[in-house]
């Protein structure tokens, strides 16, 4: 696995991609997009969009895109979402309702960075209830992010009911999903929280870290593959240098 976020996957392979020819991918993903293959067709609106292969083409790219998400392939939906906010590039508008709707389609078809990109999009439209049940999802696929939002939520108490067992337990579980100096900034406020909580409270927030579950779609297994995703569907060898 070469990259854990698609969106940042092609946009992270400036330097790796353009030290290998990728121009066969591109060849044979153009080639099957254009023979109606739609997750072929999200690959090929990347490619463009990042120069992998290909000359770079942001309008081309997310022709492509759209084309993909109009025939509901979710990792297009997100990517195009993340246009339509203006995370991207600036030469696609700004619409709003627009990239909520997308991310919504993505997050719907069970892509996790969706899922987690609803959940705060509901968080500045203060809808805690929305925003805690997309999280929730985006949580149970293994993002770091959300354990970490939620836990905040749950300390916090002002859009959640206060739960100092949960926060207790998604704080756990961002502290083993990140780097042991960056989880040692996380272990101050765990210790508040055992100095709070019972020791029954205490016990059940570590059944819940030890029996905590991740189980991931497809579509966000096929996110995390990165770039060796479209070689992988076109059946081709990934270059060496």
């Amino acid at each position: 696995m070469r990259f854990i976020i698609t969106a940042l996957l092609y946009l992270g392979f400036g330097t790796i991609a353009f030290a290998q020819d990728h121009t066969p991918l591109f060849n044979k993903i153009s080639k099957m997009a254009n023979e109606g293959n739609i997750e072929a067709s999200f690959h090929l609106g990347m490619l463009y969009t990042n120069g992998i292969g290909t000359e770079t083409n942001i309008a081309e790219g997310v022709k492509w895109l759209e084309k993909a998400h109009n025939n509901n392939e979710a990792m297009a939906s997100y990517e195009l979402g993340r246009y339509y906010e203006g995370q991207v590039d600036e030469t696609v508008e700004v619409n709003v309702e627009k990239s909520f709707r997308s991310k919504m389609t993505a997050a719907n078809m069970g892509h996790s960075l969706a899922q987690f990109e609803i959940g705060m999009m509901y968080l500045n439209f203060r809808n805690a209830t929305q925003a805690e049940k997309f999280l929730i999802k985006a949580a149970k696929q293994g993002s770091v992010l959300a354990y970490q939002t939620l836990a905040l939520l749950y300390y916090r108490g002002d859009m959640t009911p206060l739960d100092l067992k949960q926060a207790r337990t998604f704080l756990l579980l961002t502290a083993k999903g990140v780097e042991a100096e960056t989880a040692k900034q996380f272990q101050s406020v765990i210790d508040q929280l055992n100095a709070q909580l019972n020791e029954n409270d205490i016990l059940l927030s570590d059944e819940a870290y030890a029996n905590w579950l991740i189980k991931k779609t497809p579509i966000t297994i096929n996110m995390e593959k990165g770039l060796d995703r479209p070689y992988e569907i076109a059946d081709l060898p990934y270059p060496t240098e």
